[in-house]
């Protein structure tokens, strides 16, 4: 009798907690699951410090940069997604070789280059297209804004929607999944090729924690000034991403970036390093 409840008693404990730790190793096949007329707050938040060694000194970079778009979703259909993304406030600080460069898009005093080129992305809204696994299908501007060669500008360059991770949308997502991924691009006459490794460190209710380690290649040539300057370097980057299953969007995303380069300019060899840290933080409205 005895034996015969103890065989009762596992199987009203042991079984189902298998099977629920069973049901916890299958994932879902990540996608955008998006509602149209939602709207969405991402708020932005990049911090760059660098340091060049010329001719036995050390000049120092700094530029922070916080700026607040407004993402809507415009329409849903069967297998595309149309999506706005309008600049709502920008902050940027830049400081380098003892110049300072300011904007606020909260003043409405802004003078100097800053304001010339910034001024007129508040308010403009970019429209894009993506299938369900966030590939851009079509991309517009409603104006065009004139590039910069201060790769300072770099800080505040449109860089695409940065609501979701593409690489993770199409893919079975669970715990302890591993995958890598490699992107290269070209901006100008500078290429980048960037290969990580992203892994699954857990799933809460729906939520995906997923820790990125990666390495990013430069090499090509930039102009600052008129000169133009050959660059080659490395970039390590690490990364967090907190992801909400239910819609494929991200709910923050942040990265820490250690650059250790090289500018050749003038018949000189310039090594540059630099730390900076980007961090996406996007809410439902």
């Amino acid at each position: 009798m005895q034996k015969q409840k103890m065989n009762m008693l596992l199987k009203k404990l042991v079984l189902p907690a298998f099977l629920l730790a069973s049901s916890c190793s299958f994932g879902q096949t990540a996608k955008l699951v998006l509602e149209k007329g939602k709207k969405y707050e991402l708020v932005s938040v990049t911090k760059l410090s660098t340091t060049a060694s010329v001719m036995g000194q050390e000049m120092e970079s700094v530029a922070n940069n916080e700026s607040t778009d407004l993402i809507e979703v415009k329409d849903v259909r069967a297998n595309e997604i149309d999506i706005s993304s309008t600049l709502k406030i920008l902050n940027t600080e830049m400081s380098a070789m003892g110049q300072e460069m300011n904007y606020n898009s909260a003043n409405k005093n802004n003078t100097g280059p800053l304001a010339d080129q910034l001024g007129k992305r508040i308010d403009k809204t970019k429209n894009y297209t993506v299938d369900l696994f966030g590939k851009t299908i079509r991309e517009d501007a409603t104006e065009a804004v004139e590039e910069d060669s201060n790769p300072m500008m770099g800080l505040v360059k449109e860089t695409g929607l940065t609501i979701f991770v593409r690489t993770a949308l199409g893919r079975e997502i669970k715990p302890d999944i591993i995958w890598t991924d490699t992107v290269s691009s070209t901006s100008g006459k500078l290429k980048t090729a960037t290969t990580g490794k992203y892994l699954v460190r857990s799933i809460d209710n729906g939520i995906a924690t997923i820790n990125y380690t990666g390495v990013q290649n430069l090499t090509g040539t930039m102009e600052q000034m008129g000169q133009e300057l050959n660059l080659t370097g490395t970039n390590k980057i690490t990364s967090e991403i907190i992801m909400d299953l239910a819609t494929g969007l991200i709910r923050t995303y942040t990265s820490a970036i250690d650059s250790n380069n090289t500018i050749e300019a003038s018949g000189m060899s310039i090594p540059v390093t630099g730390k900076s840290t980007v961090a996406y933080t996007l809410k439902a409205l």
